[in-house]
C-alpha cells in the first residue's frame, strides 16, 4: 500500500505542470500578426476566430526613444475583442521591422529610458486588458549603418518588463510575454536562451530566407524552416515556447531589387492569368511563396516535434478563410485532424 501510495503521488506530481493537468501533449498553437486591420470596413471576420493568439500591431519609441501611443491601436483593441472567441488572446506588439518610425535601439540602449518604457508599457496593457506584449526585436533596415541593442541591453529591458508584469495584480488579464526574433542570426538564438526563464513564446521568423539560386530561391524551404527551430531548441529554449514563423507573401529574388506580393495578391493574379493556384504549387510568375502543401508540410513538423506551434506574418495577407486554399485554415485543419 505505501509502495502504491507513493507512485500515485510520483504521477500527480509528474502530470501537474504550471497549475493544469498536462498528461498528453498541448496542442500547438497559432499566433497572427496583424497590421492592417481595418475597424470601419473589416469585410469577413471569420479569419480572426481562427488563431490562438493575434499579435496587433503596434507600438514604438518616439524619435528620442520615449514613450508613445500609436494612434487607434485602442479602438483597433477593443473592435479585436468584439470579433474574436472569449478565449483568444490579444497582445500588443512593441517595435517592428522596415518602419523608418521604429527607433527602438534609442530605447534600448539607455537604461533610464528602457526603465520608463518598460513601466509605461506595462502599465498601459494592463490597464488596456491586453492578454500579452510582444517584443518585436527589429529595427529600420534601411538605416545605415543599422543601429542594434546590445545583449545586455536586451535582456535588461526583457527582464524588467517581466518584474513589473509579476509585481501587477493577480486578476490582471496581463500574464504572457513573448518576443520575436531572426530564427537565421546566431544573435537571435543567444538572446532567446538568455531570456528563456522570463519569456512565454518565442516566435522564430523563418522568412526573408531563401533557398539557391540553382533551387530556384525558394522562400523558407523546409530545411531553412527546421534548421533554425532546431538551432533554436539546442540553444536551451524548451521546445513547447517555439512557434515556426511561416509567411503568408512571397518574394522574387531573382531580379535586383527584389519583387513580390503577399499570398492574397498571387492567388487573384494567377486566377486573373487563367492559370489556378494548386495546393503543391510555391511559386507563380516568378514569386516564391509558401503555398498549401507546404504550409501543412510546416505545420505537420511542428506537430511530429513537439513544438508550440506557428506564427504568421500576415493575417490579413491570406485570401477568405472559407476558401480550401486559405493557409491560415490548412493550418488550423492540420493541428484540429491531429488532436
Amino acid at each position: 500500500m505505501k509502495n502504491l501510495m507513493s507512485c500515485l503521488l510520483l504521477c500527480l506530481a509528474t502530470c501537474f505542470t504550471n497549475g493544469y493537468v498536462n498528461a498528453q501533449p498541448q496542442s500547438p498553437i497559432i499566433v497572427g500578426y496583424i497590421l492592417n486591420f481595418n475597424m470601419s470596413d473589416p469585410g469577413d471576420v471569420t479569419y480572426l476566430r481562427a488563431p490562438d493568439i493575434i499579435n496587433l500591431f503596434h507600438l514604438y519609441p518616439t524619435e528620442t526613444g520615449e514613450w508613445q501611443v500609436t494612434p487607434n491601436i485602442v479602438e483597433k483593441h477593443n473592435r479585436l475583442r468584439e470579433i474574436v472567441r472569449p478565449e483568444q488572446e490579444i497582445f500588443v506588439v512593441v517595435g517592428g521591422g522596415g518602419f523608418p518610425s521604429t527607433p527602438t535601439h534609442l530605447m534600448g540602449n539607455d537604461p533610464v529610458l528602457r526603465e520608463a518604457y518598460a513601466d509605461a508599457l506595462v502599465k498601459f496593457a494592463h490597464e488596456q486588458n491586453f492578454d500579452g506584449i510582444d517584443m518585436d526585436w527589429e529595427t529600420n533596415w534601411g538605416a545605415s549603418p543599422v543601429q542594434r541593442v546590445p545583449h545586455d541591453g536586451y535582456v535588461d529591458l526583457m527582464t524588467r518588463i517581466r518584474n513589473k508584469m509579476n509585481a501587477l495584480p493577480a486578476n490582471t488579464h496581463l500574464k504572457k510575454l513573448s518576443c520575436a526574433l531572426d530564427g537565421n542570426q546566431p544573435e537571435s538564438r543567444e538572446l532567446a536562451a538568455a531570456v528563456a526563464h522570463l519569456v512565454d513564446i518565442f516566435n522564430v521568423m523563418v522568412y526573408d530566407a531563401y533557398g539557391t539560386q540553382e533551387e530556384g530561391y525558394p522562400h523558407a524551404p523546409m530545411r531553412m524552416f527546421t534548421a533554425a527551430l532546431e538551432n533554436f531548441a539546442a540553444a536551451g529554449v524548451p521546445k513547447n515556447k517555439i512557434m515556426g514563423g511561416v509567411p503568408f507573401y512571397g518574394s522574387d529574388r531573382s531580379v535586383r531589387p527584389a519583387r513580390g506580393g503577399n499570398y492574397r495578391r498571387l492567388y487573384n493574379d494567377a486566377l486573373e492569368a487563367g492559370t489556378p493556384l494548386t495546393p503543391s504549387m510555391d511559386s507563380f510568375n516568378g514569386v516564391a511563396f509558401n503555398g498549401v502543401d507546404k504550409i501543412r508540410e510546416k505545420t505537420e513538423y511542428i506537430i511530429k516535434n513537439g513544438f508550440g506551434g506557428l506564427q504568421i506574418w500576415e493575417l490579413t495577407h491570406d485570401i477568405p478563410y472559407d476558401n480550401e486554399m486559405s493557409l491560415l485554415r490548412t493550418m488550423r485543419k492540420a493541428i484540429d485532424e491531429a488532436k
